[in-house]
């Protein structure tokens, strides 16, 4: 016991001789801008978050606010538009700015941000192609088949709703809602209501590929169901299926699998991940893209 008593304290005298310096994990402070764009075509009005990147917790709302501040975005064109101040209460940690009626368009993005010193950052993005989508209907399987020919650069996440009316007050009012993915029975069986399926196309396999959506009759009939037993048959309608398609770009795309968490479900990290793609700052500059399209429900 002795023996090992004094291993210890011969330990604890050697590692304490050598930390006389303080040791500090953060590097030495840079006054950087925080920069938070996401360019998205459902929205006529585009707003940009900014502040200055903090050096520790809990500092006050006006230290991280600049007070001169300007922003410039080119489209793929060469055209330049300013962003302008706005007031949005619930963002008062953050200067927010606005740009009306930017149409998106295919291409490389541009933006320009300059603040007060030698407060400065940039960043650009290739804005990619819509997806096309087409639909049917196929008799034999009984299944709503969605088609995605999207660009190898483009990543596009669906989500199908089924549309239906509900009786209000003498009237029917439009509503929507989620076909889910799977559904638990007991606990224990898991019924698929959709699943997706993927085709390169041999013709041009490193530009394009097709998804395939296919969502079953049986999950249909499964909501409708479920709104009945919920509204009453007599006050509710069935109209079409609706496909929302949703297509980013690769920094938004990066930015969202890398800040929710990594693909590598075996990984242990024990630190906080991170992306940014604007230089001289830290943020994220991406765009979403939001499209649609209909089929009859048979």
């Amino acid at each position: 016991m002795k023996k090992i008593f004094l291993v210890f304290l011969i330990c604890f005298t050697f590692l304490n001789s050598g930390c006389d310096d303080a040791f500090n994990i953060v590097g030495e402070y840079e006054e950087q801008l925080v920069v938070f764009l996401i360019l998205d075509n459902r929205f006529d009005k585009q707003i940009i978050k900014i502040q200055k990147l903090q050096n520790s917790y809990g500092i006050p709302t006006q230290e991280k606010l600049i007070d001169t501040l300007s922003v410039r975005i080119m489209d793929p064109s060469g055209y330049s538009k300013t962003f302008k101040d706005t007031v949005i209460n619930s963002l008062h940690n953050f200067n927010t700015l606005c740009v009306d009626s930017l149409n998106l368009i295919t291409g490389i993005y541009r933006l320009f941000i300059s603040g007060e010193g030698s407060l400065y950052a940039w960043s650009n993005i290739l804005i990619p192609q819509v997806p096309q989508l087409t639909t049917r209907f196929n008799s034999t399987d009984s299944c709503y088949y969605l088609y995605i020919k999207a660009s190898r650069v483009t990543h596009t996440h669906v989500k199908p709703h089924l549309v239906y009316s509900i009786r209000q007050n003498s009237e029917f009012i439009e509503k929507s809602i989620e076909i889910p993915k799977a559904i638990d029975i007991n606990k224990t069986d898991t019924v698929e209501f959709f699943h997706s399926m993927l085709e390169v196309p041999p013709d041009d396999p490193h530009i394009y590929n097709i998804y395939h959506l296919i969502v079953s009759s049986t999950s249909i009939l499964y909501m409708k169901n479920k709104l009945i037993n919920y509204y009453g048959k007599e006050n509710v309608q069935f109209n079409h299926i609706k496909f929302l398609a949703y297509t980013y770009d690769q920094n938004l795309f990066d930015y969202i699998n890398t800040n929710e968490g990594y693909s590598d479900t075996y990984s242990v990290r024990l630190d906080k991940s991170n992306y940014t793609n604007v230089i001289g700052g830290v943020g994220i500059f991406g765009s979403i893209l939001a499209d649609s399209i209909e089929i009859r429900l048979n």
